[in-house]
């Protein structure tokens, strides 16, 4: 959801230099909002895991304070071993506060793998059909490349690219002259 609206907000320099920035307004402003609200939606489920968390964590820790107490009135439990087991208490509950983060950590990890295993699944680019060969080219050769154009002109206007390379190998020299 974020790549489409980092996406939105990139494209707006190129509508605005192709005039057309007004027309696309409406989908960059429904982009945005849905995001806003996609945010929104996940910070709302995040806080509430912390919060609860973070909630059962300090009541456990407030019940065996409470336990600490009445046995520390009734005599059965010495002082200094009560206020060593409450400083450790929060210790002992942190991996229930740290539970949430693991499992957002697994889910990022878990989407990253599903990202890389989609690029890899996409096919292998084959060469492009209507370029020269470039025979007699090894690990010998030097290459030098000049004149090199590129022209793009907005609407019904020619789209041209134009390349003059040279390259020498064992002495021989070769050129290459492609054009769109």
């Amino acid at each position: 959801m974020s790549n489409q609206f980092i996406d939105s907000l990139r494209g707006l320099k190129t509508l605005q230099l192709m005039g057309i920035s007004k027309q696309y307004a409406d989908n960059v402003y429904q982009v945005s909002e849905r995001y806003r609200k996609q945010t929104m939606k996940v910070l709302k489920i995040a806080m509430l895991s912390s919060f609860a968390m973070d909630f059962f964590s300090t009541l456990s820790i407030a019940i065996v304070a409470v336990f600490m107490g009445i046995d520390l009135l009734n005599g059965t439990l010495a002082l200094y071993r009560a206020m060593v087991a409450l400083i450790l208490a929060p210790e002992y509950f942190m991996p229930i506060r740290e539970f949430g983060n693991d499992y957002h950590a697994t889910l990022n990890g878990k989407n990253a793998m599903n990202a890389v295993l989609t690029v890899l699944a996409q096919p292998v680019p084959t060469p492009t059909p209507g370029l020269p060969e470039l025979t007699g080219w090894d690990h010998d050769a030097t290459l030098a490349a000049s004149h090199l154009n590129f022209t793009y002109w907005a609407g019904h206007r020619r789209h041209r690219c134009q390349l003059l390379a040279a390259w020498r190998t064992k002495g021989r020299h070769h050129r290459a002259q492609w054009f769109w």
